[in-house]
């Protein structure tokens, strides 16, 4: 018998699986992430319960979850100022490398971009990811994202750099699916 995966909005209690998930992202997977695993250490788990606890809706994660552990994640953070919040940012998106193949990153993408279409104002949603990372590329092609561009040098990891895609999706005239709710994938 399959089991279920739910994905659904994470909240402050969901902190410190939230902190360990980004962590093996981190270590996991270096050459498709920004921050360093040295890095996200420094930022203790109160912080990320406090983002979580007081972002919403302009700010938020997305997870997944298999037996009430957490085995993906997606962020979203709005832009700031009055001349940047038509746009909205993904970031920090991964699957544990047991749980891929099973539609996980979809649906939680599927569930970001409903979250964000409920933002007044919001038109466009952004993100970079790894040139590299062929499945990602795809996936984000078939939720919507277009490239618009190319970074050669996006981050640099002990002398290399690794190149990225700039993508972006456009809200206008779409419509959120229904109430925000919790997705089941067998």
């Amino acid at each position: 018998m399959e089991h279920m995966v739910g994905v659904r909005l994470l909240n402050e209690e969901d902190a410190p699986a939230l902190w360990r998930l980004r962590l093996e992202a981190l270590e996991c997977e270096p050459r498709f992430f920004g921050e360093t695993a040295e890095e996200h250490r420094q930022f203790p788990v109160e912080s990320v319960a406090t983002r979580l606890r007081e972002g919403a809706p302009d700010n938020f994660v997305v997870g997944a979850l298999s037996h009430e552990s957490l085995v993906g994640m997606a962020g979203f953070v709005r832009g700031g100022g009055s001349k940047g919040r038509h746009k909205g940012r993904v970031w920090g998106v991964y699957v544990q490398a047991a749980s891929r193949g099973q539609g996980i990153a979809r649906k939680m993408m599927e569930a970001l971009l409903n979250a964000a279409r409920r933002l007044d104002g919001l038109t466009t949603v952004a993100l970079t990811v790894a040139e590299e990372n062929r499945p990602a590329v795809e996936l984000y092609r078939r939720v919507g994202f277009c490239d618009y561009g190319r970074d050669p040098c996006e981050i640099r990891i002990a002398g290399e750099c690794v190149a990225s895609l700039l993508m972006r999706c456009e809200l206008s005239g779409t419509e959120p699916e229904g109430p925000l709710r919790t997705f089941g994938i067998s």
